[in-house]
């Protein structure tokens, strides 16, 4: 005959805990991008004869289309006294089911800024690179050019250590054409 324990407490109360803010994953930065899609009025400065002022707010009412010719973000735009370099996150770009992660979220840049750069890496890549060749197997030299030349374009990149992102993009795309062109010769001599 089975006997059954005693109860030592007849109820348990759980009470929450106090919420704590999250912790920062990444180090946040406000870019000029954000600043210029402001829907407060531009500064007026008081010694400005009234036809300055009008004109003043006419620039500030240009369409995001003409803020996006060139490069979109200004030389002045990154203090070098107020910028936290931001590392590179552990595992391989194009892998985030293996401890890796994906470049495009985990930058969280705009659209129009991620393309624009992505379009610019691709085509130095294509003119630096031997695309039939994997990462490990290019020139050292080639890919500190494409980087050097990418964070002179683009002043987005200053903020990040070691030029980490410009360094994935033509990472993912050598990875892309070189196992595109191992399927062909696969496919030729099959």
């Amino acid at each position: 005959m089975l006997r059954h324990l005693p109860l030592i407490t007849r109820r348990i109360e759980f009470t929450p805990l106090a919420r704590t803010p999250l912790p920062s994953i990444t180090a946040r930065r406000e870019f000029a991008i954000a600043r210029e899609h402001s829907s407060s009025p531009p500064p007026v400065d008081p010694g400005l004869p009234l036809s300055d002022v009008s004109d003043a707010s006419d620039v500030s009412m240009q369409s995001d289309d003409d803020n996006l010719s060139g490069n979109i973000l200004e030389e002045d735009s990154i203090d070098d006294e107020d910028v936290k370099i931001i590392p590179k996150p552990p595992g391989e770009p194009g892998r985030p089911k293996s401890g890796g992660y994906n470049l495009e979220q985990t930058l969280s840049w705009p659209d129009a800024i991620y393309q624009q750069v992505v379009n610019h890496v691709h085509r130095e890549a294509h003119h630096r690179l031997e695309t039939k060749k994997s990462f490990k197997n290019q020139s050292v030299k080639q890919i500190q050019a494409i980087c050097d030349d990418a964070v002179n374009e683009h002043s987005i990149l200053r903020v990040y250590e070691n030029a980490w992102p410009v360094r994935d993009m033509p990472k993912l795309r050598l990875k892309y054409t070189s196992e595109k062109i191992v399927s062909i010769y696969d496919r030729i001599s099959a």
